[in-house]
Formats: C-alpha cells, sequence, structure tokens
C-alpha cells in the first residue's frame, strides 16, 4: 500500500504544507491495455482506489478508479444481473470495500482499462499550497491530484492524504490540549 512519509509533515503547520509535503511519492501506474479484472486485483492488491494509468509509450493516458470500473462494468446486462444492484444507493456511512469490486464478477470481461479510463488528468506543481490544492479537490469533485516538478510527475495526493493530514492535525491539537491542562492542574496544585 502506497504512503505518504510523516516526516515530511513534521513540525510543519497546516497553513505552511505545500503539495510535496503532502503527496505519496510511489505513484502506482497501471498499463491502458490491462484488463478491467487485472485492473481491480491490482487495486485489491495495493489497497488503493484509484490509479494512474500509462499507455503503450509510458506516456500519462489518464486516471481510472472503483467508480469507473463499477460504472462502466455494470452496463453490461450479464454482470449487472450478478452483481449488487444497490451500489449507487449507499448511504455516506457506508463504506466501499475494494473486495467489493468481486461482486462484479469481471474476470471473464475482456474491457480494457483505456475504455474506462478518465483522461482528464488534474496537476499541480509541488510548490502548490495545500488550501489551493484542497479547493481543488473540492470545487472539482476529485479524488486524486498529481503533483509534478517541472514536467517531471514526483508525486500524487488523494482524499486519503488529506485525512491524514487531519488526523495528525487533530492528535497534535489534542496533545497540545492535554499539555495545558496537565501544566495548569501542575500550576494549580503549586499553589496549594
Amino acid at each position: 500500500m502506497a504512503k505518504t512519509t510523516p516526516k515530511r509533515l513534521a513540525g510543519l503547520k497546516a497553513d505552511h504544507i505545500k503539495a510535496r509535503d503532502l503527496m505519496t511519492t510511489e505513484v502506482l501506474t497501471i498499463a491502458s491495455d490491462s484488463t478491467v479484472a487485472e485492473l481491480s486485483a491490482f487495486l485489491l492488491q495495493h489497497e488503493i482506489t484509484g490509479a494512474v494509468v500509462l499507455d503503450s509509450e509510458n506516456e500519462l493516458a489518464g486516471v481510472v478508479s472503483m467508480s469507473d470500473i463499477t460504472e462502466h462494468v455494470k452496463k453490461r446486462a450479464d454482470i449487472t444481473a450478478r452483481g449488487r444492484s444497490d451500489y449507487y444507493v449507499r448511504g455516506w456511512q457506508d463504506d466501499f470495500e475494494p473486495l467489493d469490486l468481486l461482486e462484479f464478477h469481471i474476470e471473464d470481461s475482456e474491457l480494457r482499462v483505456r475504455d474506462i479510463l478518465n483522461p482528464q488528468v488534474y496537476v499541480v506543481s509541488e510548490d502548490t499550497e495545500i488550501s489551493a490544492v484542497a479547493d481543488m479537490m473540492l470545487n472539482g469533485r476529485l479524488h486524486r491530484i498529481l503533483v509534478t516538478k517541472g514536467r517531471d510527475l514526483v508525486g500524487i495526493i488523494s482524499t486519503s492524504d488529506f485525512l491524514k493530514l487531519f488526523v495528525r492535525e487533530e492528535r497534535v491539537h489534542q496533545s497540545s490540549s492535554s499539555e495545558a491542562s496537565m501544566e495548569a492542574v501542575q500550576g494549580a496544585a503549586a499553589e496549594i
């Protein structure tokens, strides 16, 4: 599973974090001529919800996600009849687990990644403030943005990376609140 390097975030305040500080540097890619069944196995193996797609010349072709799989594969009547009919009826609290892909029985499908990928790729410079990245992701309803240094792809930022940052910030806040409370209690005890 790809992970953000927490050491890059150590000591940084949220309002000073750049894309390079938050991004995952290991960008997992899949070939556009892979089958959707191979894509599904790839996502499951790496415990991710989407990947960057490269064409036959190793050039960026787009991005693909579990949502792309379910959207396109469910259109096929033979697969829809065997899959769950409530996929799009889930509430926000109902997590989509990678293993849910198995319900779509895509192992027989000849559908290729190039047939379902999203060619629209969103990119930010590694120097972009994360507040701008967050705005772009929220306004565009994006789950991942690629990070570049010049023309080179150097990382990816996903919604999971922002959640990790949020949890880290919350822990820092709780820790500093606990320390302040402890100092207040020690100060009060010293006065007694």
